[in-house]
């Protein structure tokens, strides 16, 4: 397995739509590079790739890296947070840990903050993620798909999870790309076809 790194941001203080939730519209510009806009079109983050999805740096629109994940062979991946724990590493499994499989039979992770548990939830036969705030069944943040030529996708985050975006950015481009899980593969892609030779199945 070939190390990785992904950078990530805090979202700017701007107004949030009116029914109270950030979208981030996934949109790839090569196979190496992607962008995810605000419900303004507004860039939000720039999205780099390198050694067949191994390494992903994610910046903000003025390429502040405010979060590094670093996805190495022989040693622990890390997650770096600048605005955290004072800018040191802070090992993925002790922050990001497999949980048990729900009842309705969904993958879950823990994703351990300072804020809280939260748990990022998929089921078996799709390929969005949800996540979720304990005792609760009504997701916080989630993916969906997006139509389009080509269709794409988005993450969506309610209000409260926003003082909590490094960390869900981080832990959601992890699991996609983790080759323990089921998203292996896949280059962060879920429906767009120009990319389908990218995808696994």
């Amino acid at each position: 397995m070939n190390a990785s790194e992904v950078t990530l941001t805090n979202y700017p203080d701007s107004p949030l739509p009116s029914k109270g939730q950030l979208h981030l519209l996934f949109k790839r510009s090569d196979p190496n590079n992607a962008m995810l806009y605000d419900e303004g079109n507004a860039l939000r983050y720039y999205l780099a790739t390198s050694d067949a999805f191994s390494k992903v740096k994610i910046r903000d629109e003025a390429q502040k890296v405010v979060v590094e994940v670093n996805r190495r062979a022989f040693l622990r991946d890390v997650f770096v947070l600048p605005n955290r724990n004072d800018g040191k590493p802070v090992k993925v499994a002790d922050v990001l840990k497999q949980a048990a499989t729900t009842s309705t039979g969904q993958l879950s992770w823990a994703l351990h903050t300072e804020q809280g548990t939260y748990y990022w939830r998929r089921k078996r036969s799709e390929l969005h993620w949800a996540l979720y705030e304990p005792s609760s069944t009504a997701a916080v943040a989630w993916t969906e798909t997006v139509s389009g030529t080509p269709p794409t996708w988005e993450l969506v985050l309610e209000s409260r999870a926003l003082h909590v975006l490094d960390y869900v950015l981080a832990a959601l481009f992890y699991l996609k790309a983790a080759p323990d899980n089921s998203e292996a593969g896949k280059a962060w892609e879920i429906v767009d076809s120009r990319v389908a030779a990218l995808v696994t199945k």
